[in-house]
């Protein structure tokens, strides 16, 4: 129960670390945030976190990018295909959200391009 509650603690300090972050540790941030989501066992806000925090990494080329996408392969497996692919569909919008929501429309707009960019090149 203590990790629960140290769990849900590191959560809460994270969610208001966002508040506070620059545009560079957002990224960051919101892939611990993911990373505690998947340990408390949430994977809706897991999948949510990790997506925009691997927007974000990607687009900025930090280095963190290739753990957070580690991570979300490991939630694919975890889920299975399906239900992590209705469950992408449905977090995508949101990872949007944050993104608007933590950096403004413009540059969050910037950095989806960005990531496109990077991504569609593969």
């Amino acid at each position: 129960m203590s990790d629960l509650g140290a769990l849900e603690k590191m959560r809460q300090h994270l969610e208001e670390a966002l508040e506070k972050a620059s545009p560079e540790d957002l990224g960051p941030i919101m892939g611990q945030l993911g990373r505690v989501n998947l340990e408390l066992g949430d994977q809706q806000e897991a999948l949510i976190s990790l997506m925009a925090a691997h927007i974000l990494l990607v687009a900025s080329g930090q280095a963190q990018a290739p753990t957070v996408e580690g991570w979300l392969y490991n939630l694919r497996q975890d889920m299975g295909e399906e239900r992590f692919m209705d469950a992408f569909h449905k977090a995508l919008p949101q990872a949007g959200f944050l993104l608007v929501r933590y950096l403004g429309r413009r540059e969050a707009e910037a950095a989806m391009e960005e990531f496109a960019r990077i991504k569609g090149g593969k």
